[in-house]
């Protein structure tokens, strides 16, 4: 088991923890033209102006789950919403976000982040879809993740002893 004390983590364009299925046709890369098959992920850059619907950690705490997406708590009741709305209070406005793509992104912060005397709680989380895949077509993934550990202050404050693990993957069977 790791620990991501005073985590914050911020996700952008195709990014994702754990598991996923859907990708864009590789052989479309090869090609000219529109894309064939089927279509890629729903809300894949976590905007808000695409919506966040409401969902309840395992702490009963109200989280804020990207629209197009689903959340799976393995362990831990991490703090999840919209970064735009989080940190600039609404999804209006040009206020600077962390992000890859788009105006948002996903938070996704430990309980706790500063509350002594034992600031974060260890959590692990995946963020996942489903879509349609054709037989014999080539998929690819790619995955673009932002980890900040106690902010972006340099060095870091993160303890020596606890660390962010990031994956993004293809679930080849449909979850």
């Amino acid at each position: 088991m790791y620990k991501s004390c005073v985590l914050c983590i911020r996700l952008g364009l195709w990014a994702l923890i754990g598991l996923l299925v859907g990708m864009m046709p590789g052989a479309a890369h090869a090609q000219n033209g529109p894309l064939s098959g089927p279509a890629g992920l729903v809300n894949p850059s976590f905007e808000c102006t695409n919506g966040y619907y409401a969902a309840t950690n395992s702490d009963g705490v109200e989280v804020f789950v990207p629209n197009g997406w689903q959340m799976a708590e393995i362990m831990g009741a991490p703090v999840v919403a919209s970064a735009r709305i989080f940190f600039a209070g609404s999804c209006d406005g040009s206020a600077h976000v962390e992000r890859i793509d788009g105006i948002d992104s996903i938070v996704v912060r430990a309980k706790d982040i500063e509350t002594p005397p034992d600031p974060g709680k260890p959590f692990d989380v995946a963020f996942y879809q489903q879509t349609d895949v054709m037989t014999g077509t080539a998929y690819s993934l790619s995955s673009w993740m932002l980890s900040l550990c106690g902010g972006s202050a340099v060095p870091s404050d993160c303890p020596e002893e606890q660390y962010i693990a990031k994956m993004a993957g293809i679930d080849p069977t449909g979850g």
